[in-house]
């Protein structure tokens, strides 16, 4: 049998499954180029988010960043808020 006749009886889901199996080169270096490019951005990112650990760290050892502190201070800020618009609207009330 011809190759031209062989081509014709095999179904075309099995060519697309042939042409599958069959790494192209050009393909496969501009994947491995993709992934290589990806794989250096991510070691980057990963540094980058180390770096700011290590700032994190140092920022609490030296008491810059005191969650607790800054909670509390939330706190205060957001009754003293309060605590002057409940003044106002009462101040208000006794000026009309």
């Amino acid at each position: 049998m011809n190759r031209q006749a062989y081509f014709y009886r095999v179904p075309p889901q099995e060519l697309h499954r042939r042409s599958q199996l069959q790494p192209e080169p050009a393909k496969t270096k501009a994947l491995q180029t993709v992934i290589e490019m990806k794989d250096t951005k991510i070691a980057s990112l990963e540094r980058n988010i180390r770096d700011l650990e290590d700032e994190i760290q140092m920022l609490k050892a030296n008491g810059v960043l005191n969650t607790e502190d800054r909670e509390e201070e939330i706190k205060q800020i957001e009754v003293y808020k309060s605590h002057s618009k409940f003044m106002k609207t009462k101040f208000c009330c006794f000026t009309d």
